[in-house]
């Protein structure tokens, strides 16, 4: 039988739909994987995620109702992780990379770039989009409020 659960799934597709090993008309021929599982991969599978955290805080805010885009270019900014409702960054941010001088710092211009150009910013860490998926629901949620956003 299949061990992963569907959340561990869709990030592997994920994965595989972004490095090319996989096509998305593939997924309903996956081994291991039922009809029902099948319809809900293709669902919310999305090559253009980049992290694992991309893809759980991406389906938590897709799940809750929330139009989101994956990997939003912003010219003479760069690529944000996810922008919801046309208003609101999302940034996944794992230690390894985000943590170091130079790129903590890069983040912090980057996200004062995007404020001025009316955005609002909300970063999350390893430990909030895996243990406490509801906190981004919830925080985004509230962004949008205050911004008359529903």
């Amino acid at each position: 039988g299949w061990c992963a659960s569907p959340l561990q799934q869709l990030v592997l597709v994920d994965a595989a739909l972004h490095q090319d090993l996989v096509r998305f008309r593939d997924l309903a021929a996956l081994a291991c994987t039922d009809a029902v599982r099948g319809a809900w991969l293709r669902r919310f599978a999305d090559a253009r995620a980049q992290s694992p955290l991309e893809t759980l805080a991406r389906y938590a805010l897709v799940r809750s109702g929330f139009s989101v885009e994956p990997q939003v270019l912003f010219e003479g900014i760069g690529w944000v992780d996810l922008l919801v409702e046309g208003v609101v960054v999302v940034e996944t941010d794992g230690r390894r990379y985000h943590s170091a001088d130079p790129s903590f710092q890069r983040d912090r211009d980057r996200d004062a770039e995007l404020q001025m150009l009316g955005l609002a910013v909300l970063r999350f860490t390893y430990a909030d989009v895996v243990g406490r998926p509801d906190k981004i629901v919830s925080r985004v949620r509230r962004t949008l409020d205050a911004r008359g956003v529903s």
